[in-house]
């Protein structure tokens, strides 16, 4: 099999907006740098380097990351993503590599005493806040509940401040992204969070451009690899070291 690859070369975009901790950019005393790391970066370089596959990681909006791997002829892999009914349509789905605990958020200077949500009907008395291209369906509402879309959690957590709208809904992994490259949105404790306890954990995927000529052989690669990686425990040793 590993000759098959040999000499093989995958484009891969992911969200340019950052997913950290599973895909950013490096920061040197606080600054950005152009070195991507991150859970899923050292594992798709773990499982690309054994097979002597070349690759290249660009991070794009997340729009056009999709759009480019739906088509397949300038990416064809993505790193990070969850499963929904149209991206099954669209492209091959690999096993899940990683899974985030469902939170909501909220301001605390707009709600002090804190938001109870114990079931989606609870999101009914609530404005809904929401980053473009992000799957909402995953975590139980539809799409045309969101009133207000923004284009990252930087700038959604900013107008969620300004009260454009009261709630919005993430991964526990938000919390790590924060503190990396946006420490500034959560100083003097003013967001507020709870477990969406009732739902179960979000599963991440990586997406297979369908348009691709080895897409089918590329998914069974990395599904083998990542249930090696599994029984080993060395996948959730790299969630234990980015998550930390």
């Amino acid at each position: 099999m590993a000759n098959q690859w040999a000499g093989q070369s995958i484009q891969i975009c992911d969200d340019g907006a950052e997913f950290a901790p599973l895909t950013y950019y490096k920061r040197d005393g606080g600054d950005k740098t152009k070195e991507l790391i991150g859970s899923t970066v050292e594992l798709i370089d773990l499982i690309f380097r054994k097979h002597n596959i070349r690759y290249q990681i660009t991070l794009l909006p997340w729009k056009r990351c999709l759009h480019e791997v739906k088509y397949g002829k300038n990416f064809q892999l993505i790193l990070n993503a969850v499963h929904t009914k149209e991206r099954a349509e669209n492209y091959l789905l690999t096993q899940p590599h990683f899974d985030s605990k469902k939170h909501y958020f909220y301001s605390k200077s707009k709600y002090p005493q804190g938001i109870t949500i114990n079931t989606n009907r609870d999101f009914e008395q609530y404005s809904l806040g929401g980053v473009r291209g992000y799957a909402q369906t995953v975590f139980g509402v539809e799409d045309g509940q969101v009133e207000f879309y923004t284009h990252s959690y930087g700038n959604l957590i900013e107008m969620m401040y300004l009260n454009r709208f009261d709630v919005f809904l993430a991964g526990e992994e938000l919390y790590f992204w924060l503190r990396l490259t946006r420490p500034d949105l959560a100083v003097n404790n003013k967001l507020g969070y709870g477990a969406i306890n009732y739902l179960p954990d979000t599963d991440y995927h990586m997406l297979i451009s369908k348009g691709y000529s080895k897409a089918e052989e590329l998914k069974e690669l990395i599904d083998r690899e990542l249930d090696l990686m599994r029984e080993s425990g060395q996948l959730q040793g790299l969630k234990e070291k980015y998550f930390h």
